[in-house]
């Protein structure tokens, strides 16, 4: 009849908090601790979590908000990440965040000796072109033979020459001083944070249907989601749903972060009899899910509906 699950953490904060700036979202996302790999032992507290195993994705600040809400990268971002050629027409690719507090940068291309290989290509080749495969990378010098694969791609007997990237990597004591140095990565800079709603994208069992919109930077659980999501992730066996949401918010707002683990399930009838008003709010849930799925089905209209769950 319900499931709570980490995928459902972001949609469960803006239940549990309507009306959030960002920095409020990425604040009470980074407070939550859930974790699809860790399975807690029986004498574990319900607040005991380990950062080693975390969703990482809840604890990326701003960054991994952006992801979560599955913002669009504005186009200054997209021309500052494509790849550019250097003076022989080999790429040079857009410097990365590698890490949080460090940005790798490539600066040139050097090449190794040329090399007779023969070898598949997913693609035809042609001499003066570049070969580019999972096993390596070089400038096409001479094909001697080239034969079509049954099955997709190519086979070549052919000369090339090697070439590897010259990489730098820079490194920084805070966002600060790399954001000052590099604002492309600034996550202003990145995402498009005046898009109006989305879907969130932690999991594709949410199959788009958890909906959010913003107002003057200000972040709310659609209430579109309530008319496309079904009563439970058990009843749909295809998407999570509405007894699974009010759950999670409960396990959020209980910080139960046992409840939000690999096999956290098995831990429910202990969740239930320890937290009363999580208690009372799934079963509410239960009968809101279900006797407005009896409603639809039956075609009743608001008035209807309303005089039913009153039982008159």
């Amino acid at each position: 009849m319900g499931c709570a699950h980490a995928v459902l953490i972001a949609p469960a904060v803006l239940l549990n908090n309507p009306a959030i700036t960002r920095e409020e979202f990425a604040k009470l996302l980074d407070e939550t601790h859930a974790s699809e790999l860790y399975t807690y032992k029986p004498e574990e507290l319900w607040s005991d979590y380990t950062t080693k195993t975390e969703d990482a994705e809840y604890h990326a600040g701003l960054e991994g908000l952006a992801e979560i809400l599955g913002l669009n990268c504005t186009q200054e971002f997209i021309e500052f990440s494509r790849e550019r050629k250097d003076e022989k027409g080999l790429p040079i690719y857009a410097p990365i965040r590698k890490d949080v507090l460090e940005v790798e940068i490539h600066e040139a291309n050097a090449f190794k000796k040329r090399e007779r290989i023969e070898t598949h290509s997913s693609t035809r080749l042609k001499e003066g072109k570049i070969w580019e495969e999972p096993d390596g990378q070089g400038v096409v010098l001479r094909i001697f033979s080239e034969k079509k694969c049954k099955e997709q791609g190519y086979f070549y007997d052919m000369t090339v020459r090697h070439f590897y990237p010259v990489l730098r990597t820079e490194k920084f004591s805070s966002e600060q001083e790399l954001f000052e140095k590099w604002p492309q990565f600034n996550p202003d800079f990145v995402f498009h944070w005046d898009q109006k709603n989305g879907h969130f994208t932690t999991d594709f069992l949410l199959r788009k249907n958890f909906l959010w919109i913003q107002k003057h930077g200000r972040y709310y659980l659609d209430r579109q989601t309530f008319d496309r999501i079904p009563a439970s992730l058990r009843c749909s066996t295809t998407e999570f749903g509405y007894t699974d949401l009010v759950l999670t918010s409960e396990a959020v707002k209980c910080k139960a972060w046992k409840l939000l683990s690999r096999k956290g399930m098995r831990f429910f009838p202990q969740f239930i009899n320890e937290f009363p008003d999580a208690q009372h709010a799934y079963e509410r849930a239960v009968w809101d899910a279900h006797t407005s799925l009896s409603a639809k089905m039956q075609g009743m209209s608001i008035t209807e509906f309303l005089r039913y769950r009153l039982g008159r």
